[in-house]
């Protein structure tokens, strides 16, 4: 088996820690359903793009905490789609 490593800030993990326990997965399992989706799809299991013009909704973020919380909620929906 090999072994894939990544480093992430603190706040990240500690929630994907949460958010995989909650799913009654370890993180282990959790990076190997993502890594098993992604070569079967061969590439991201979910969209993943650049948006490059805004649109009449799109405003900057005011704080890093609001853009934390956007960049959460839409990890919830992806998995939430993903399942």
């Amino acid at each position: 088996m090999a072994e894939l490593a990544t480093h992430t800030e603190d706040r990240d993990a500690r929630r994907f820690r949460e958010l995989t326990e909650s799913l009654g997965l370890t993180t282990e399992e959790a990076l190997r359903v993502f890594v098993l989706a992604f070569n079967r799809r061969q590439g991201f299991p979910f969209a993943v793009r650049i948006n490059d013009a805004p649109t009449a909704d799109w405003a900057p973020f005011d704080s890093e905490e609001e853009a934390d919380e956007f960049v959460y909620r839409q990890a919830d929906r992806m998995l939430d789609e993903a399942w």
